[in-house]
């Protein structure tokens, strides 16, 4: 017994004394070995993240944002706004007549006081709302800009005066200018540099597209049912717009999309060279667990199933 007791005592030293001679090809002692191999065997699990997982999830933190439904909203706001500007202009002599005014007071006042001011203070109202838009939740911006807008378009509909005619073309006017900085700064964030310039594009076609068209349904509208109902027609939609962008639509994150495309090339060639470590890796340590015979590839075996384990 003594002796079958002290043979199990040698083998189990000579087993001990080889794992530690497979310890000292990665490091110095069991511990040395056992965090190189939990290194190698962690890299290999995390070599399973391909570079087009990679990629897929960048391209996420980088979209914070569908931009379809409030790029769509942004359009029909423009577009909407745009009608409003030549309302007055087929029907001028319709509301000369009944606010009293001649033919020269027709010329002067419809056609230069209300149009001269309509855009002089929208200038200034483009700056300030610019300016606030860097400051403040553009969505509830828009959205106000909008109402705002469209309150006064329907406001012109039921003016009884020059005066009361004026002062709602005037406040249209500061919405038709503020919505020009919000429209650019919110596409910004919802497109890449590569796209805005088209976005842009469609975006100004659209605003010429509004202004032909509420000049037309006011020509068209105008002579039979009356000079104001085009105001009213031109109001309801963008009121609807502007309370879709409020209540549907979600403040996309400032600078998401300000991004160089060439990054994307070079974290995929990172993550590529990096996938391509990993693999290596584990292919050596594949090699080294299959030349160790014996009771070192058993250790190595042990380890890298359980992850530790003594020699």
């Amino acid at each position: 017994a003594i002796a079958a007791a002290a043979a199990a005592a040698a083998a189990t030293d000579d087993d001990a004394s080889q794992g530690g001679a497979v310890d000292d090809g990665y490091g110095s002692g069991d511990d040395d070995s056992e965090h190189h191999l939990g290194l190698l065997l962690g890299d290999a699990d995390r070599a399973h993240c391909t570079p087009q997982t990679t990629e897929a999830s960048a391209r996420a933190r980088l979209r914070p944002h569908k931009p379809l439904p409030l790029a769509v909203l942004i359009g029909a706001a423009a577009f909407g706004l745009s009608m409003d500007q030549n309302l007055m202009a087929p029907n001028l002599t319709a509301i000369a007549h009944e606010f009293g005014l001649s033919d020269a007071e027709r010329d002067a006042k419809l056609g230069g006081e209300i149009a001269f001011a309509f855009f002089l203070l929208g200038a200034p109202a483009s700056l300030t709302i610019g300016i606030l838009a860097d400051r403040c939740n553009r969505r509830d911006l828009l959205s106000a800009t909008v109402l705002f807008g469209s309150l006064a378009t329907m406001g012109s509909s039921l003016a009884q005066d020059f005066n009361a005619l004026f002062w709602t073309r005037t406040l249209a006017g500061v919405a038709v200018g503020g919505v020009l900085p919000l429209t650019f700064s919110l596409l910004g964030d919802l497109y890449p540099p590569t796209k805005r310039t088209a976005v842009s594009g469609w975006i100004g076609v659209g605003m010429g597209i509004g202004i032909g068209t509420g000049q037309n349904l006011a020509g068209m509208l105008g002579p039979p049912f009356g000079w104001r109902v085009p105001f009213f027609v031109a109001a309801c939609p963008a009121i609807v717009v502007g309370i879709l962008i409020f209540f549907f639509t979600e403040e996309p994150k400032r600078g998401g999309m300000d991004h160089d495309p060439r990054d994307d090339a070079l974290t995929d060639d990172t993550d590529e060279m990096t996938s391509m470590t990993h693999d290596d890796a584990d292919a050596d340590l594949d090699a080294k667990v299959d030349v160790g015979g014996g009771s070192e590839g058993s250790v190595l075996n042990a380890r890298r199933r359980g992850g530790g384990g003594g020699g």
